[in-house]
């Protein structure tokens, strides 16, 4: 069982672990391993969706935006060790994104929605 955020007057520990549902109805579950207590934002590691062992995602969760949020278990505040980010897939990603989003705006300017684009 957890515990309602509404009865820890602090913010929450690094390392403790949480279950949180978003006014989109998406749950996320695992250990908070960083947070902002001036925007509100917590970021939430859980087992990977992929089922790669040794791996884990990386949720980034704003509070203001989150239905429900239970404590699972309370952390020890230790900081947690970060797995290596692999910039060059970050940066593609940011690129493809970008190019997309370039294409959408160039679509709307030509006046034929996203079949311009294409």
């Amino acid at each position: 069982r957890g515990y309602p955020l509404m009865a820890f007057t602090q913010a929450l520990p690094i390392g403790c672990e949480v279950s949180c549902t978003t006014r989109l109805g998406k749950v996320v579950e695992g250990k908070v391993i960083a947070l902002d207590e001036g925007n509100h934002v917590i970021v939430v590691q859980s087992i990977t969706s992929s089922g790669g062992p040794g791996k884990s995602d990386l949720h980034i969760v704003n509070l203001n935006n989150v239905s429900n949020l239970m404590v699972i278990k309370v952390g020890d505040g230790q900081q947690i060790s970060l797995p290596s980010l692999n910039i060059q897939k970050i940066e593609k990603r940011f690129q493809e994104n970008f190019d997309n989003s370039l294409k959408s705006l160039t679509a709307s300017d030509c006046g034929l929605g996203r079949r311009c684009a294409h």
